[in-house]
């Protein structure tokens, strides 16, 4: 079962968006900010981490930078999201992918936008990073 780090410190969402990995297969481990982000990643194995850019005290994206840099995330699928439009620059060359967070819930499942990233990140780990901002009908699984 693959290994979800999810990074997000506002409760209610982490909550909704635990349920929804959780319902298309993936163990999920939770943390509120980048020390948690950073924990992880050297205690254990990761397959994907989703993260918030604003967490608490701290930025996802740049824990993610710096552990990339670390070459600490060369074989994790890494995805940003944030509910600011401008955010997703802060993912470029770090992400694989950015999600904006308003579109979720509403109107796409965020488990089955990671299935489906994560299945073509299987397929290809050398899948290139984010350098745009993506539409997200482009995350549907298929």
């Amino acid at each position: 079962m693959p290994i979800v780090l999810l990074a997000e410190n506002d409760q209610e969402e982490a909550q909704v968006y635990i349920k929804s990995l959780q319902n298309v297969g993936f163990e999920i481990i939770h943390v509120t900010n980048a020390e948690g982000i950073e924990r992880i990643v050297t205690e254990q194995k990761v397959d994907i981490i989703v993260s918030d850019t604003n967490l608490d005290k701290s930025y996802g994206d740049d824990i993610c930078s710096e552990l990339l840099r670390q070459g600490k995330l060369e074989v994790v699928l890494v995805i940003g999201m944030s509910t600011a439009l401008d955010y997703g620059d802060y993912w470029v060359n770090i992400a694989h992918e950015f999600i904006h967070k308003r579109a979720l819930n509403d109107f796409y499942d965020l488990g089955q936008i990671v299935l489906g990233l994560y299945k073509r990140f299987k397929q290809n780990p050398n899948i290139l990073r984010y350098k745009e901002n993506p539409l997200i009908d482009r995350f549907k699984p298929s």
